[in-house]
């Protein structure tokens, strides 16, 4: 009895000894600057077609306070910050994260808030290219004087390592 529960013990401690940053766990690959090569950004609002525009802009990784990894974007006109974790070569956002942009609408200078909560984001690493393929999606609200509306948005981009 004594040989089984020590044998146990030891098999649960290679187990949990193998938690964290393994050799396959690339969380230091993902620090560093990214600037975004191609991408969609897409909103859609109940009862009309999706609107999409370009991914323009970079994005900063860091190490988290209370996550692998601290990802912040300035991608058309202002700062996302989200926590993620990482998987071996996969960051995913931690489940309940959300950012809110301060934009402005482009056809009548109108100032808004849209607030994105991600149901799925992930970053997915190319160690050999160093690059990011990007894939989110989740709901959004958009606030602006006139009033509150509940959408839906998408991102799909491509990322490339940039030498700071």
């Amino acid at each position: 009895m004594k040989v089984t529960v020590r044998a146990g013990l030891i098999i649960a401690a290679l187990v949990l000894g193998g938690c964290g940053d393994s050799p396959h766990n690339r969380t230091e690959e993902f620090l560093g600057f990214w600037s975004y090569t191609s991408g969609t950004f897409s909103v859609a609002y109940p009862g009309s077609q999706p609107g999409q525009s370009a991914v323009v802009g970079s994005v900063t990784i860091t190490r988290g306070p209370t996550s692998d990894l601290m990802y912040s974007a300035t991608a058309n006109g202002d700062l996302c910050a989200l926590p993620f974790d990482v998987r071996g070569s996969v960051a995913s956002v931690r489940p309940g994260s959300s950012c809110t942009l301060q934009l402005t609408d482009p056809a009548d200078g109108t100032p808004y808030d849209l607030t994105l909560s991600p149901t799925l984001w992930t970053l997915s690493l190319n160690p050999n290219t160093r690059t990011i393929a990007e894939d989110a999606q989740g709901n959004c609200l958009e606030v602006e004087p006139a009033g509150s509306v509940a959408c839906t948005f998408s991102q799909t981009a491509d990322l490339a390592y940039t030498v700071r």
